[in-house]
């Protein structure tokens, strides 16, 4: 993470436009808000994700699931709207402030 943070200003600085884009599954759907801070954070101007309701860890019709796959669930797509409840409210509550946030360019 320490690397990250170092690279990223001169990353931005080349690639202002740049968005931090992320894949959420059912494993880390919890950490849509703390990520979305990070990004912040890291003086991305624009975040977009991808909900992945199928789960990429594997694609083989025999093959078993990994140790640590989730299949998405509604609790999981409960957790998703809390998640982006505190975006929004961040967001919100961050304009009448004055403050400019990372925008959601991209909700898929």
């Amino acid at each position: 993470m320490k690397a990250l943070k170092k690279i990223v200003p001169t990353f931005l600085y080349y690639f202002p436009t740049t968005p931090f884009r992320l894949i959420v599954n059912a494993r880390y759907v919890d950490l849509l808000y703390q990520i979305y801070q990070f990004a912040n954070e890291l003086g991305f101007p624009y975040f977009t994700f991808l909900i992945d309701f199928g789960h990429r860890d594997f694609d083989k019709p025999n093959e078993k699931p990994k140790k640590n796959y989730l299949k998405w669930e509604e609790k999981h797509t409960e957790i998703l709207e809390e998640q982006l409840m505190l975006i929004v409210n961040n967001i919100l509550s961050s304009y009448k402030q004055g403050i400019k946030r990372t925008q959601v360019l991209e909700f898929n």
